[in-house]
């Protein structure tokens, strides 16, 4: 044991030489939020195993391994002050990391922050802790730590950058080991605890733990979960901040240093037995408070008080005694119910956005035939007026085709009068036309007939011409015949 404290003497020593590990020159178990601790036990050297602790720093796989029972049982009585940084870090796997280690001294005094999460972390840097001496200082050491390492933290993990409750994670850690590595504790625990899916935009681990707590309270405290329903009190009113800050918010430090003892060694799963024994202990003056009260208790009142004027291992006794509902197989079984509720929810909301974009589209296309509708009716009301000027102008047409029928009739009764006068005096003409085509007809038979004796006449002179003719060539003839006889 001598051996062992010599080296832990020559270890602080080291840390106290390096200007990043000013928290070592504070006692980490200073108060904070107003409250005194009840007293430590962590630094009673009769009662503490430090041939178990100096094994554990020595040779951590094998003692983990071999003597986890007894580890378990230490963690529970809670880990020596002088060494709790040490097996916070090999708890975490997180000692000797030189690639965090290296990504911590790039980060820690980088550019490329965005600008509004740096003006968050200096806002919250004088809100964190503020009682505490080592965190009230503005520009002391607590806050610079807390500026190097939320700073680094951001840059490492955009996707997180920096959200509010992370410092209140941070700043137990500097109380117990340089900036570099509470850097390197607090990527651990973000990454392998699973701390990282409470500070996401969707908050997908919060909500399962949410969830989980929910079902466990149920089952450990049923009357008290009924009243807390009754009153319409949801776990996000109040748990949410116990499991974002791992209860740093609400306990004064000597318990919460206790109380990351059991997280590092157990994981977050640990926190719900916490959350369902500080409820216990205090679930008669719970169940007489309505809803407004009930909060006002919850997240401001004297929840806690018991537990800072108790021993410091009360509160972890208490959450041990929680274990039956909170068994690894309860819990996996829950995970997997509600990673099934969240893909139906997924698969609801895929729905539920299909169907909003389909009805987007129908509302466009109702718009577009509201639009034609608009149009038509604007069509029809031309038209009806259309049609009532045309039925008028119809009726004035039937008006005037009535006075034209009037008109026809009377002109149709004209001419059948002027008709029969016409006929009339037609037959008349027709008769003088007959009488008097009768007499040219008469001197035209007598005419036919005075030519067919002319015709005669002609047709006997032309053939007394003939035979005169006949009668002259047969004389001249002779008279040639005569005159050559007479020469």
């Amino acid at each position: 044991m001598a051996a062992l404290m010599r080296q832990l003497e020559a270890q602080n020593q080291q840390i106290l030489s390096d200007n990043k590990a000013r928290v070592f020159a504070r006692d980490p178990t200073e108060t904070t939020n107003g409250s005194e601790s009840a007293g430590n036990n962590d630094d009673d050297s009769e009662n503490v195993d430090w041939d178990f602790w100096g094994n554990l720093i020595n040779d951590y796989a094998r003692v983990a391994k071999s003597e986890s029972r007894k580890l378990a049982q230490l963690v529970h009585e809670g880990i020596p002050r002088a060494i709790r940084g040490t097996v916070w870090q090999l708890l975490a796997g997180a000692r000797g990391d030189a690639q965090l280690s290296e990504a911590f001294a790039e980060l820690a005094g980088g550019d490329g922050l965005d600008p509004a999460q740096e003006k968050l972390i200096q806002h919250d840097l004088s809100r964190t802790f503020p009682k505490h001496p080592y965190f009230c200082d503005a520009g002391g050491a607590g806050q610079e730590g807390l500026r190097n390492v939320l700073r680094a933290y951001a840059l490492y993990d955009p996707e997180v950058g920096y959200c509010q409750g992370l410092s209140f994670v941070v700043g137990p850690l500097l109380l117990n080991m340089p900036d570099e590595e509470a850097f390197c504790v607090l990527v651990r625990l973000m990454h392998t605890y699973g701390l990282r899916g409470h500070f996401l935009p969707a908050m997908d681990d919060l909500q399962l733990r949410l969830f989980q707590f929910d079902h466990v309270f149920s089952l450990a405290l049923p009357i008290l979960h009924r009243h807390f329903v009754a009153q319409g009190v949801e776990p996000t009113m109040y748990v949410s901040q116990w499991l974002m800050t791992l209860f740093a918010y609400r306990l004064p430090m000597d318990l919460t240093m206790r109380l990351f003892d059991v997280v590092f060694a157990e994981g977050l799963d640990a926190l719900l037995r916490v959350s369902i024994a500080v409820l216990q202990r205090s679930q008669t003056r719970l169940l007489s408070l309505s809803f407004e009260p009930l909060l006002q208790f919850l997240n401001e009142g004297p929840l806690f008080a018991f537990y800072v004027h108790a021993s410091p291992g009360k509160l972890v006794q208490d959450a041990n005694k929680v274990t039956n509902v909170t068994t690894p197989k309860l819990l996996a079984r829950l995970r997997k119910q509600y990673i099934e509720q969240a893909e139906r929810r997924i698969e609801e909301e895929e729905e539920s956005v299909r169907i909003r974009h389909e009805n987007a589209e129908l509302a466009k296309e109702n718009q577009k035939l509201q639009q034609m509708l608009r149009q038509m009716s604007t069509e029809h009301g031309t038209l009806v007026a259309d049609l009532a000027t045309a039925q008028q102008e119809v009726l004035g047409l039937r008006q005037q085709n009535q006075g034209l029928d009037k008109s026809v009739a009377e002109l149709e009764s004209r001419v059948r009068g002027e008709r029969a006068v016409a006929e009339g005096e037609l037959r008349e003409d027709m008769g003088r036309l007959a009488e008097k085509n009768l007499q040219l007809t008469v001197k035209n038979q007598q005419l036919e007939d005075s030519m067919q004796d002319m015709e005669e006449a002609l047709v006997q002179i032309k053939v007394l011409y003939a035979e005169s003719e006949n009668q002259r060539e047969l004389l001249a003839k002779r008279f040639d015949d005569l005159r050559r006889a007479l020469k």
